[in-house]
C-alpha cells in the first residue's frame, strides 16, 4: 500500500468549501486477482463568513429584539403582536436553514441546535407576554396569589428605598380588605410605608424578571454554541 496526496496545481477555489486535506491511498487486497483499488480522501471545511453574516447574525439579533418585549407595558396590545411577529421571524428562519443545510439523522448541525433553542425560548417568551397582559386586565378586586407577590418583592430588592421594612410589607388586595373588615385602625405613618400590591405591580415585576432571566439563558446558549463551533477539534 502506498500513500499519496492529490495535487491541487489546477486546482480553482471554491467561495463556499476550503480543502484541509488530500489523501490517495493504492491498495491490493485481492492478490492474484490484477485488481488494485485506489481510494481518494478530501477533507472539506464550509467557510464560515457568508452563514455568519446571513444566518447566524439576524438570529442573534432577532433573540435580543425578543427579549426586550419584556420592556412594552402589558396593558397594551402591542406586547402581543410585537412577541408573536419575532416568533414567526424564528419559524422562517428555521425553514431557510433546513433548506440549506443538507438533510442527516445521524448527525446534526450546532447552528440547527441553537436555532431550535432560540424559537423555543421565544415560544415561551410569547406565552408569558400573553399571560402578562391577561394578567393586566384583571380588576383590582381580584385575589392576588401569594407567590406573585412574593415576586414583587423579588424585584423590589435591588431598589433603592428610604424605609427598609417598606419592602416587606408589600400586601395584595385580600390582606388589605381583611384588615379593613376586622376593623383594625393604624397611623399615618404606618399607612405610607404598607402597599397594596396590585396587577400592575405583578406584571412589572415578572416582565423584570423574566427580562433578567432570558437575557442570562441567551448569553449562555450563545457562548456555548459559539465554543462548540470554533473550539471543538475537526
Amino acid at each position: 500500500m502506498a500513500d499519496d496526496t492529490v495535487q491541487l496545481e489546477d486546482y480553482s477555489t471554491n467561495a463556499q468549501w476550503d480543502i484541509l486535506s488530500t489523501n490517495v491511498s493504492y491498495v491490493n487486497e485481492t492478490a492474484g486477482a490484477y485488481v488494485d483499488l485506489i481510494s481518494f480522501k478530501i477533507k472539506l471545511q464550509r467557510k464560515p463568513r457568508h452563514p455568519l453574516i446571513t444566518l447566524f447574525l439576524p438570529i442573534i439579533l432577532l433573540a435580543v429584539s425578543e427579549i426586550f418585549v419584556f420592556a412594552l407595558p402589558s396593558d397594551g396590545g402591542e406586547k402581543s403582536g410585537y412577541a408573536v411577529t419575532v416568533f414567526l421571524a424564528f419559524a422562517v428562519f428555521l425553514t431557510i436553514v433546513n433548506t440549506a443545510m443538507p438533510a442527516n439523522s445521524e448527525k446534526v448541525s450546532i447552528f440547527s441546535v441553537y436555532l431550535v433553542i432560540q424559537t423555543a425560548q421565544s415560544t415561551l417568551i410569547t406565552i408569558l407576554s400573553l399571560l402578562s397582559i391577561r394578567c393586566a386586565s384583571l380588576d383590582e378586586t381580584t385575589r392576588i396569589p401569594s407567590g406573585l407577590a412574593a415576586l414583587v418583592r423579588l424585584s423590589q430588592c435591588g431598589c433603592k428605598e428610604t424605609n427598609a421594612p417598606k419592602s416587606n410589607r408589600i400586601r395584595n388586595m385580600d390582606e388589605v380588605s381583611e384588615v379593613e373588615k376586622n376593623g383594625s385602625s393604624c397611623s399615618l405613618d404606618d399607612q405610607e410605608e404598607t402597599e397594596t400590591c396590585s396587577w400592575k405591580m405583578v406584571t412589572d415585576a415578572v416582565d423584570k424578571i423574566c427580562f433578567m432571566v432570558f437575557s442570562a439563558v441567551f448569553v449562555i446558549t450563545t457562548t456555548v454554541c459559539f465554543c462548540v463551533i470554533f473550539l471543538a477539534p475537526d
